[in-house]
């Protein structure tokens, strides 16, 4: 993955914008492995358990998607898209 964001559509039509984020890891209270995730769109930092991250991933208070597999996504406005998009399936 790039540090640059993509815009990307969906099969439901809607755009995205994929961005890296950064993550901390290190052993949290009562031993459980803990990460510390950063937003790339907001700034907004959290602690999460790692094996709940890893299952869906988060959702940020922004309203971006944080996941292990793909980095941070989230909706954007087709109005503030000018170039031709790629369609990703699933």
């Amino acid at each position: 993955m790039t540090d640059e964001p993509t815009i990307f559509k969906r099969y439901d039509g809607a755009l995205y914008e994929l961005r890296p984020y950064t993550t901390g890891y290190y052993r949290g209270v009562h031993g459980h492995s803990t990460l510390e995730v950063f937003c790339p769109f907001c700034g907004t930092k959290w602690d999460v358990y790692l094996w709940s991250f890893a299952g869906s991933g988060k959702r940020c208070t922004c309203g971006a998607m944080l996941s292990l597999r793909g980095g941070a996504w989230r909706k954007v406005e087709p109005t503030k898209v000018s170039a031709p998009v790629p369609t990703v399936p699933g």
